[in-house]
């Protein structure tokens, strides 16, 4: 990925991005199969995410789904570490190809099962489209 500056744009979809992911956090709850009434909820957290750094996760609005490769998990600017577990960005790699929409998405993997998630078109390069999700969660 090209190193590029924080343009106005990105910014205010981040901020956004920040603000529904907050909002949405409480709606990231998964139910297991089968009979139990047990609600699994996965913490959106810094630690639950690093592990799948290069990890393939199935990104879904419902209807259609797309491969897309977790890439980073960078901090948030501006925050103390002890909001590190709280506070970061995740950055996707997907196909290169038209940009989906900005849309709140299902990601899945068999380790977080499914998450949705405010997931932003942020930038291209030959051979990739990047989205971004931003928890903040402070």
């Amino acid at each position: 990925m090209r190193e590029s500056q924080l343009s106005r744009r990105s910014f205010l979809q981040g901020t956004a991005a920040a603000a529904v992911a907050t909002v949405a956090a409480p709606l990231a709850l998964t139910s297991p199969v089968g009979a139990s009434s047990t609600v699994r909820v996965t913490p959106l957290s810094r630690s639950t995410f690093v592990p799948l750094i290069n990890a393939t996760l199935r990104m879904s609005n419902g209807l259609r789904s797309h491969k897309v490769v977790l890439a980073h998990v960078t901090d948030l600017p501006n925050t103390s570490p002890a909001d590190d577990e709280h506070c970061f960005s995740l950055l996707f790699e997907g196909p290169k190809g038209s940009a989906l929409p900005q849309a709140v998405r299902g990601l899945s993997h068999a380790r977080i099962n499914t998450v949705h998630l405010l997931i932003v078109p942020v930038d291209r390069d030959t051979s990739h489209q990047y989205y971004q999700a931003i928890i903040n969660r402070i």
